[in-house]
């Protein structure tokens, strides 16, 4: 028989505000309290609910469960912080700094906190300061996708498994079902009270000299290094002289991606050019301050800037007109310079502007794939001296990984875009 003492309670904090994207949180839960009921390690766990949960509820939960695990499903708005519910039922968000400092104060019981919500990655790396083991999503998460994330990871919490092989199971459970989001959780550790999880950066080193390499060459490098590192915010922070060293930031999983790939032989050449060694940068030989980019890619090309909003207008008219040129102006830049959206979505605090997040999010994916698409049209014509043909386009986005690396809806539009963008 199992003492209470050592029954570890599982704290699920759930909220869906009114004029909030309806999610499916009664199916989650469901999963995962059927999940830990049918465990081989059922008896030492307790499945905690709370749901509609406003900001006085999490403290109270908190002092009264004294939980080792807590779940948070619901709305997250990136640096905005998560969606709570206020006494008429509408949006109350929850700031990173007050959710670090309450779970600062918990911290000598709480050991993993899961934050399935969108954007929740800057919540994590907040909390994770003061917490083990904190699991957030680096961009939007659909509700299939959450859902699978939740039922992977508790089946293996209740199976006895790790907390990291437990989000390694949850990720999995992704991947098994096909959905393209497999790695947007990413899961912060806190080591001997500091966080591990600052932002990384790599320095690829090229063949030949920066005096021979062209600014729209280089542009086409980082567009191809961000749809193979799986990473959509990979940004160039330096260009060092010499041999062409190439300084990247961007997250850990995306550049271990790379590495692994140059290490394995997979990665030998980029455009042409001959990768010559790839590795990590440290303190020591760090030459990029955060929030620095290459002098080229602060340049913006206007003219293919216009290019991008002709194709927009052409496939994507919906979300265009919505946001107009200086939305689309907006997103290009934060795309070419490795930005993420919600640098762009201060706005976004309160009141209507949660009604325009999801096109911002949609019109977000489609100027990226839209620079990603022309890039690859530009490396085959300088690779073949010609245009390609729509299917050969096609096949280059699928060799790319292209079509892995966004969401379904954004992939409809794909072959429309690639049929637009032979025109030119």
């Amino acid at each position: 028989m199992i003492n209470n003492s050592s029954v570890r309670k599982i704290l699920i904090l759930s909220a869906n505000p009114l004029k909030t994207s309806r999610l499916r949180l009664d199916n989650e839960v469901r999963e995962i309290d059927q999940g830990l009921n049918r465990a081989k390690h059922r008896e030492q766990y307790e499945l905690v609910q709370k749901w509609a949960v406003r900001t006085d509820d999490i403290r109270r939960a908190l002092l009264d469960t004294e939980p080792q695990f807590v779940h948070f499903c619901g709305h997250g708005y990136g640096e905005n912080g998560l969606a709570f519910e206020a006494e008429d039922g509408k949006v109350k968000l929850v700031s990173t700094n007050a959710l670090a400092g309450l779970f600062e104060l918990c911290q000598d019981h709480v050991k993993c906190v899961i934050l399935n919500a969108c954007y929740s990655e800057v919540q994590a790396e907040a909390i994770s300061q003061h917490i083990d083991y904190v699991v957030g999503m680096k961009q939007s998460i659909g509700d299939e996708a959450a859902i699978k994330f939740a039922i992977g990871f508790y089946d293996a919490i209740g199976a006895g498994r790790s907390v990291e092989d437990a989000y390694k199971f949850g990720c999995n459970a992704i991947e098994l079902e096909t959905i393209p989001e497999h790695l947007t959780p990413i899961l912060k550790k806190r080591a001997n009270g500091i966080s591990m999880n600052c932002k990384k950066q790599i320095t690829f080193v090229l063949s030949g000299t920066l005096d021979s390499l062209e600014r729209s060459k280089l542009e086409a490098i980082v567009a191809h290094l961000r749809i193979v590192a799986r990473d959509a915010y990979l940004t160039i922070v330096d260009v060092q002289e010499g041999s062409i060293k190439l300084v990247l930031e961007g997250s850990q999983e995306g550049l271990e991606r790379l590495e692994t790939l140059f290490k394995s032989g997979k990665i030998s050449e980029v455009l042409g050019i001959s990768v010559e060694d790839v590795y990590f940068v440290t303190s020591e030989n760090a030459h990029a301050r955060e929030d620095t980019k290459s002098e080229g890619n602060n340049e913006i090309d206007a003219n293919l800037k216009e290019l991008v909003k002709s194709i927009l207008g052409q496939v994507w008219r919906v979300q265009y007109r919505v946001l107009g040129d200086a939305s689309v102006d907006k997103l290009y830049d934060a795309i070419q310079g490795g930005r993420s959206l919600d640098d762009l979505l201060s706005f976004a605090a309160g009141g209507s502007a949660f009604d325009m997040r999801s096109a911002w999010e949609l019109l977000y994916q489609a100027v990226g794939l839209t620079v990603n698409v022309l890039a690859l049209y530009k490396i085959w014509k300088q690779e073949h001296n010609r245009p390609p043909s729509k299917e050969e386009l096609s096949q280059k986005a699928r060799e790319a990984g292209i079509y892995d690396s966004y969401e379904r809806a954004v992939l409809k539009k794909l072959d429309a875009l690639i049929e637009e963008v032979t025109k030119q």
